[in-house]
């Protein structure tokens, strides 16, 4: 997570430009459905400005909100939702979360704070749906602008197949850190 901090801030004081992030994590002592994308999208349903702009009305995109906000837990199933067979509400989940990537994506490069950045921390400790919807975005990403997917695991965890082949990937492995690095890490805190 550090790591990716310091990327993120590195990026910023290089260009000069604020980046757009979306960030999910999975936590180990729970795992509710769709658990890395609850949070940036209950995040992003609490940014009036820029929820406003991502469900602009007239696109059909206002369709979409409910499975949004049913999705980050800000309200009961609308009864459309509750009359879906189970495959039938997936696959929406599935389309609203590449709709909000790709919209999301769309007015970060509007703006001027391309790409997006999706970082998805602790893959390993994600629930099976996150994982799903992860399969579905990785293969059918539309009319995106620039995204910067950033997923952190361990060692364990392996990627699938099918996102290295849908995906440019580029995997960065860290190494345990020696006992002088964490000596000093440990004193940086300490002071």
């Amino acid at each position: 997570s550090r790591l990716i901090h310091e990327f993120i801030r590195g990026f910023r004081a290089g260009s000069g430009r604020e980046l757009l992030v979306f960030r999910g994590e999975a936590a180990a002592s729970h795992q509710a459905p769709y658990e890395l994308f609850t949070g940036p999208l209950s995040r992003l349903l609490s940014e009036t400005g820029l929820a406003d702009r991502v469900f602009r009305a007239g696109d059909g995109a206002q369709r979409l909100r409910p499975v949004v906000e049913y999705l980050a837990g800000h309200r009961e199933a609308d009864e459309r939702l509750r009359s879906l067979e189970p495959s039938a509400l997936r696959l929406e989940i599935h389309l609203s979360l590449r709709f909000v990537l790709e919209r999301l994506s769309s007015l970060a490069e509007e703006e001027g704070r391309a790409p997006l950045v999706v970082y998805l921390d602790s893959l390993q400790c994600a629930d099976h749906a996150s994982i799903e919807a992860i399969d579905f975005l990785a293969s059918n990403l539309g009319d995106a602008g620039p995204i910067l997917f950033l997923w952190t695991y361990r060692p364990e965890f392996e990627l699938k197949p099918e996102w290295r082949s849908s995906l440019p990937v580029r995997e960065i492995e860290l190494k345990p850190l020696p006992e002088s690095g964490c000596a000093r890490i440990l004193q940086s805190v300490l002071e």
